[in-house]
């Protein structure tokens, strides 16, 4: 169904969260914001990181996408740890654009050992508590699948497959309720 009135009903129908922190790409000040919660060894996230980095293509998108990385460090296998650290060591010390080619080149690659040959680097001291933070998050906002996104801190219908999410988002920023 593409009907944009039958899919904000059921996103406002949901329970609105709050999101403090989280890797921001896109618009940073933009009113319209995407959060994604994914973990890279998730392979269902895999087309949802597709969807994102297309969307984040398109020229002078209004939009904030936030990326929330749902993966426990501290319970994660030794490569699971790595990668996850070394992403977000990526987006604070070269940025959003370097974080978001290091995300494809990993689902391009799904391999630790190969993808560390070229992204591996000195750790950011902020990256694992960036991640803490975005884990708990995850948790207090009850979001235990991936991937699972929230527009404007709505959860995603689950009336609606994700892969209809590019019919609605255009309709989305255009929506000024949601300023």
């Amino acid at each position: 169904m593409r009907n944009y009135t039958v899919f904000k009903n059921n996103l406002v129908a949901a329970e609105q969260v709050e999101v403090h922190h989280g890797l921001v790409l896109g618009n940073p000040s933009s009113k319209k914001e995407i959060i994604f919660v994914t973990n890279p060894f998730c392979g269902h996230c895999e087309k949802a990181q597709k969807q994102m980095s297309n969307l984040l293509m398109i020229p002078d998108l209004d939009l904030r996408l936030v990326i929330q990385f749902s993966n426990d460090i501290s319970n994660s296998d030794t490569e699971e740890r790595d990668l996850c650290l070394q992403l977000v060591s990526i987006y604070l010390n070269a940025g959003p654009q370097k974080f978001l080619e290091a995300m494809n080149h990993w689902y391009e690659l799904k391999d630790v050992k190969k993808w560390m040959e070229k992204y591996e680097g000195k750790l950011s001291e902020n990256c694992e508590s960036v991640l803490l933070q975005s884990y708990q998050w995850t948790l207090l906002a009850n979001t235990f699948h991936t991937p699972t996104f929230f527009l404007n801190g709505y959860r995603y219908p689950k009336e609606f497959s994700r892969n209809h999410l590019e019919y609605f988002v255009m309709e989305f920023i255009d929506d000024e309720s949601f300023s």
